[in-house]
């Protein structure tokens, strides 16, 4: 006869980094007296049997890898910190196998885990300044601007050229002056074959304010200057950060055999999973106006930055169980992988402003490889319950490390030069580039609770 192999309760099974399968419910498929499955004799001394099926659902938190990436926020990076809402769909099956008194079980197992993180952003300019912004590799061009005030009244001019990336070239030059009950808010864009440039002008004669800016852009980069009263100027971001993890895994398993009540259970195989992060994100530096618009000037960016990663490994677990009832079995799983990732990188942004009908992109891109692990613990409770399921109840805790992620560069800082008086300033662009988007690696956790079910067959 064909013995009953088990397969303990809610054992707690890892993805490959770097997916987010913590808390993936790998539905336990008995562990209970269960009928003999169905034999099937494959060659002489070996025979295999249908074990049953499960199915299983964890909800938890995960403090994915640190990211960051290029900005137009003040500092020149946006950071996606925090902890991610997940949830996790896991199926699975079993098959016992006997070879003359030798007994194991294979176990397939899938899982689909989505996680997502909102992020809202409002930072302001500063005052004074000059305030620099800026993505990417900028263009040749020049910004030169001039904001002054005094009991006369409030100008500002801006002088704006750049030559991108093709050879197009493009200018504005504006200029406004408000005298004493009086206000300005004015912007002007051009765009040139694959760029263009843009100012804004804001002045208050009655309150002796003024503020210039200016910006260039190409599908290389983009850079924006401003000088003058630009406190109440803000830049405005909205990012959400998206995980979604594929993880196909097959391990092979035994019972180790004891003189006590207690069930020890080991599991080995390989695991395949293919992880997506992709972070969205708009960026929009809103030029606070000086007169009675409900909305001023606008520019900014559309990015996208995504992170696709295939790893492959082995993962190992060990499960220790016990009757704590007449209905109820406690277990405790152990596991841990090791394994190496493949990762790909690949960002754009567009610049975007209410008059530029098809902004140029701005693309980035970057591969990594490596190697990464993970180590899991899981703490559970099932029972027995009709039709010959076993339903089961767990925590979760889990740790990985190595994994990858997004990186802001520091590279070489676009700044602006001030006349003596603090009423100009002069930003000459030669293609710098302030920071640069790279692959590297970080650690995460997860934390949850899952409830599975599973049927014997």
């Amino acid at each position: 006869m064909l013995s009953r192999v088990p397969v303990v309760a809610c054992v707690l099974t890892l993805g490959s980094l770097p997916s987010l399968h913590a808390g993936a419910l790998d539905p336990p498929i008995v562990e209970a007296d269960v009928p003999q499955p169905e034999q099937v004799t494959i060659e002489p001394g070996y025979e295999f049997g249908f074990l049953g099926l499960g199915t299983g659902v964890a909800l938890g938190v995960h403090d994915a890898p640190a990211l960051s990436v290029s900005s137009l926020h003040p500092s020149g990076v946006f950071h996606s910190n925090g902890q991610h809402r997940q949830i996790t769909f896991s199926q699975s099956a079993a098959w016992t196998v006997q070879d003359g008194p030798r007994s194991f079980f294979v176990e397939w197992s899938g899982d689909l885990s989505v996680s997502r993180l909102n992020t809202s952003q409002r930072s302001r300019l500063g005052n004074g300044g000059p305030v620099v912004l800026s993505f990417g590799s900028a263009p040749d061009g020049t910004i030169d601007l001039n904001s002054s005030s005094g009991p006369a009244g409030a100008v500002a001019t801006a002088d704006v050229s750049l030559t991108d990336n093709t050879g197009g070239t493009g200018t504005i030059t504006s200029s406004a002056f408000s005298p004493p009950g009086g206000a300005i808010t004015q912007q002007a864009i051009t765009t040139t074959a694959s760029g263009g440039a843009f100012t804004a002008l804001t002045t208050d004669g009655t309150n002796a304010l003024s503020a210039s800016y200016g910006a260039i852009f190409d599908a290389g980069g983009f850079v924006l200057s401003g000088l003058g009263d630009t406190q109440n100027s803000e830049v405005v971001i909205e990012a959400t950060d998206r995980i979604t993890s594929v993880r196909q895994q097959i391990l092979g398993g035994w019972q180790i055999p004891t003189t006590s009540d207690w069930t020890i259970t080991a599991k080995v195989g390989p695991t395949l999973t293919v992880t997506d992060r992709s972070l969205s994100r708009d960026e929009m530096v809103e030029i606070a106006p000086t007169t009675n618009s409900a909305n001023g000037p606008t520019i900014g960016l559309t990015s996208r930055d995504t992170v696709t990663s295939s790893t492959y490994g082995a993962a190992t677990q060990i499960s220790f169980s016990r009757p704590l009832t007449d209905a109820w079995t406690g277990s405790i799983g152990l596991s841990a992988e090791i394994g190496r990732f493949d990762s790909k990188y690949s960002g754009y942004s567009r610049v975007t402003a209410p008059s530029l009908s098809d902004g140029p992109e701005i693309r980035h891109r970057d591969r990594l490889s490596g190697a990464t692990g993970r180590a899991g613990l899981q703490i559970g409770v099932s029972r027995p319950i009709a039709l010959g399921g076993v339903l089961s109840l767990s925590l979760y805790g889990q740790r990985g490390f190595n994994q990858p992620t997004l990186r802001a560069t520091a590279l070489s800082p676009i700044t602006a030069t001030v006349s003596g008086t603090g009423e100009d300033a002069s930003l000459v662009s030669t293609g710098q580039q302030a920071y640069r988007n790279e692959l590297t690696t970080g650690s995460s956790w997860s934390a949850g609770a899952g409830v599975s079910v599973a049927y014997v067959f």
